[in-house]
Formats: C-alpha cells, structure tokens, sequence
C-alpha cells in the first residue's frame, strides 16, 4: 500500500508514547529497536521484519506465518477488495469516511461511540485489537488518542496506518497475533476489540494478554458473536436446512458461510465462533477479570434475516427500528483491578 511510514519513522508518525509501549513478542521486554528493515530486540536479540512497510511483529514459527496461509490470506485480500482504494483518498475524503462510520457506530449504539469521545480519549493510549482496514484506527486517533493498532492481515495493518497518516492524526498499525501481543505489560489505558477475537485460534489466550497489557484501573471494551441472536440463530438454522445434522458440520457451515463481504475468488472463511453470556463471562474470569459488565447489541429490524428485508419493503421506516438485545455481538466492558 502506498504513503505507509517506514520503521524508523513510526516514532514521529504514532508519537513516543506509542513507541514506548512496543514490547518484544517473544520476551515481552520492551526493548524494540526500529530500524529500517527490521526491529530489533535489544533483550533477546530477536529480529522482526518489515514488510511492504508493515513491521511483522509475530514471533518467528508461529502457526500464522506458517500452517494458517489460507485463514491469512481470507482476510489479507478481503481487506484489500473492501479498503484498498482508500489509500488513494484525500485527507478530506478520509476524514469524511470516519464521520460516515461514527455516525453508523452512533445509529447501532457501539461502545465504540457510546464509551469514547475525545475527553475521555485525548492523550491516551488506546490499544485496537483487530484494527482491520481503518475505520476503527480513524475514530480513535480521531479522539486524539495515541493509537496503537494491531491485526493479522498485513494489509489491514499497511491501510490502517496509511489513513490515520493521511488524516493528520497519531497512531500506527502492526502485523500481530491477538495471542501473543507486542506491547509491554500493563502500558495501556484501553483496549478495544469488537467481532475479532472469535476469529482466533485461542480466544481465551487473547483474553488473557488483553488483561496483561492493561493498566490497572484500564478499561477493555471486548465484542463477540452471540451463539443466541438472531442472525446465528438463522446460520444455524440454514445449515440444518442443508443436512449439516451434527455439531461438527455445523460449526463447519458456520465458518465457510460467515463473513462473505471478505471473500475473494474462491476463498471462504476458515474459522468463526460464538459464545453464551455464560461462556463469556467464563473467558473473562480466567483471563483475570472480574469487574466487567456483559451487554447484547441490538437489532436494526433490517437486520433481521429474511423477514427484516421483507418488513423493510413494506414500511420503509421500520427497517431502523431497534429491538434491543438481539444484536449478533455480546460486548464486555472491563475494568482490570
């Protein structure tokens, strides 16, 4: 992706105290050196490459470099088909696409505008777990938090830290694995994760190193698919329709027909979960949480499967009427003690 900052240029782009908070994947020392082709770690001596001007700060033979090229891959060229244009866009039109989605985040009621806003936000440290292709990267940094974002897809992380550069704000994006996070423990003042982490291998190690990056008295604001909404309801509902009988085929129909908006050619996503409150709330207490409150989204009636569309047609207003806690997504909100 074009304009993205390289390596030794991160400290002038996101501001020191986003550097200061990088820390060694491998040794969790915070002790990263950028240079020009790699960062460096001054503890261990570990080496991470940049690539394309993305600094990968996954630990050497980790399964996502090697063994999950098809789960990487999904996402990596489904992010560039939905955002790559959007390196091209003007600092203008870049700001215009972050008050299209706060205004989209502020109709759903998303933490991510009902928790946030500048004066909570402005001079913090804001760690985005998942950032995707930069809408997320643009509210915050928009905030004037100091903003860290981190995602598998390389392309996410080029595009991301391309947009935020272009709109004048503070804050970068890396390559890196939700498990194994490279920020050093308890430097962050907020996490902010939402439809990511039921995509990973260990969502319960995610929880965990969410829980040891924080701050104590930091708040992580956490999203994951609701094994009881209506959409999941539905999915599953389909796959039954289509002879997936059994608890595996299920989950199986569930990964290769979710995120379809991501999918290029012939590749179909490879792993998709869902959780109960009750499942959760378990996640969170063995991560180390236990002051968190557990919310469902609501429901847009457009949203709802077949009969949303179809009350939509009928009375073009009912298509934006809410029914509170049938949304797809159960959202933490976490305070580390």
């Amino acid at each position: 992706m074009a304009d993205v900052c390289p390596a030794e240029a991160v400290t002038a782009v996101a501001g020191p105290a986003v550097h200061e908070a990088l820390a060694c994947p491998k040794c969790r020392a915070p002790a990263l050196a950028a240079g020009a082709a790699r960062f460096t770690c001054a503890a261990c001596g570990a080496s991470y490459p940049v690539q394309g001007g993305v600094p990968s700060l996954i630990v050497a033979g980790a399964k996502v470099l090697a063994g999950e090229e098809a789960r990487l891959e999904f996402w990596d060229e489904g992010w560039k088909k939905r955002f790559g244009h959007a390196v091209a866009l003007s600092r203008e039109e870049v700001r215009a696409m972050r008050e299209k989605f706060r205004a989209q985040m502020e109709e759903e009621r998303y933490a991510s505008v009902t928790l946030f806003d500048p004066e909570r936000l402005a001079g913090k440290r804001l760690l985005n777990v998942g950032c995707g292709a930069g809408e997320e990267g643009l509210l915050f940094s928009g905030y004037g938090a100091d903003y860290i974002g981190i995602d598998f897809s390389p392309a996410a992380a080029s595009i991301t830290t391309t947009l935020i550069a272009r709109a004048g704000w503070r804050g970068v994006a890396y390559q890196a694995e939700a498990e194994r996070l490279p920020i050093a423990t308890a430097s962050i003042d907020y996490v902010y994760t939402n439809g990511v982490l039921h995509h990973t291998p260990d969502t319960a190690d995610t929880m965990r190193e969410i829980h040891r990056v924080l701050k104590p008295g930091g708040i992580a604001v956490i999203g994951l698919y609701a094994t009881n909404s209506a959409q999941f309801l539905w999915y599953r509902l389909h796959a039954i329709l289509h002879g997936r009988l059994t608890r595996g085929a299920i989950a199986r129909w569930l990964d290769a027909a979710t995120e379809g908006e991501w999918r290029t050619a012939e590749r179909v996503n490879q792993l998709t979960k869902t959780y109960t409150r009750k499942q959760f709330a378990a996640l969170l207490r063995a991560a180390g949480f236990s002051d968190f409150t557990l919310e469902q989204s609501m429901l847009l009636v457009r949203d709802t499967p077949v009969m949303g569309r179809i009350a939509a047609r009928i009375a073009p207003g009912l298509g934006t009427a809410r029914l509170d806690r049938f949304g797809m997504m159960l959202m933490a909100t976490c305070r580390k003690m």
